[in-house]
């Protein structure tokens, strides 16, 4: 190729472009792996109430709000993205109700632990990718607006309050993990879900627009938390832990809707900075402090057998 196609304009900005996209890429999926490993490594260590809410703190959000604020070509456009975070995180809770829900059904069958885990893992995933289609589907066609995707965000995360109150009403034993992890299973958490997300990134970047849209929203640090804990820990950990994530992501959803007026008016670090705090206090604090409230009532504090 001759030198001057080589330092083309047209060409360099496609390779920047392209080397942008694969630290994006790279960034996630390490990003998502240390994630995962202190999300199991907190409920292990601390029990499912604790270890559920604060592993749910909006963290990666925090960066996808302030890429897709650069990115946006309006402030109309960056609230409707932001609007579709408290659907996908609906969706996501449905998926960690089920690892609630799935293994005593199976077990009234008296199928056998290995095949309770295989079809929870199974019908759980399984399920999200259907709702998933259906649910992004459905976003684009609706083809909504700034005002539409407020509505359905606000009302998608009052349904995921509701159900996360739901899962945790009646809280099962939410223990801390009994059991030592070698070193070796842990970053096998971290590889898991770090590949997982860098290849819904990529995707999300350069499949069709359907697929696009199910992968940006793909629960791999839910997956790989409820798959580790269950396997290093037995099923008593990662179930007694879904009520509290599923309240603690509430938060998730909160700073998705807080976060379409305060970063767009604040500028994306101090936007973000300052939905943080907001939508912990509003959210995670109040959800442990009655979490943790309930389970001395119980007898039981902190969730902790």
């Amino acid at each position: 190729m001759p030198i001057d196609a080589i330092l083309s304009p047209n060409h360099r900005e496609h390779d920047v472009q392209a080397g942008l996209d694969w630290i994006a890429v790279v960034g996630a999926g390490v990003s998502a792996g240390i994630i995962a490993i202190v999300v199991t490594l907190v409920i292990e260590r601390m029990g499912g109430i604790i270890g559920g809410i604060l592993g749910t703190l909006p963290t990666t959000i925090i960066p996808a709000a302030i890429g897709m604020h650069a990115a946006a070509a309006s402030t109309e456009e960056f609230r409707i993205m932001m609007g579709f975070v408290p659907v996908g995180m609906l969706l996501n809770a449905g998926l960690l109700a089920g690892w609630r829900v799935v293994p005593p059904l199976l077990q009234r069958h008296h199928a056998t632990r290995s095949m309770v885990f295989s079809l929870t893992a199974l019908l759980t995933i399984g399920g999200w990718f259907i709702a998933a289609i259906v649910i992004v589907g459905a976003w684009r066609m609706a083809d909504a607006d700034a005002s539409m995707a407020v509505t359905i965000g606000i009302a998608a995360a009052i349904i995921m309050m509701i159900l996360g109150i739901t899962m945790c009403w009646r809280l099962p034993v939410a223990p801390r993990g009994t059991r030592p992890v070698p070193a070796l299973i842990l970053l096998l958490r971290g590889l898991g879900a770090a590949t997982a997300i860098a290849v819904a990134v990529l995707v999300a970047d350069l499949g069709a627009p359907g697929i696009a849209g199910v992968a940006s929203i793909f629960p791999a640090i839910f997956i790989t938390t409820m798959v580790g804990l269950w396997v290093s820990q037995g099923k008593d950990v990662p179930m007694g832990a879904t009520g509290p994530m599923i309240l603690g992501s509430l938060s998730i959803s909160v700073y998705g809707l807080i976060g379409m007026v305060l970063i767009p008016g604040l500028g994306g670090f101090t936007g973000s900075l300052c939905t943080w705090v907001i939508s912990v206090v509003l959210v995670s604090i109040p959800a442990y402090a009655w979490l943790n409230r309930s389970a001395a009532t119980r007898g039981k504090p902190d969730g902790r057998c």
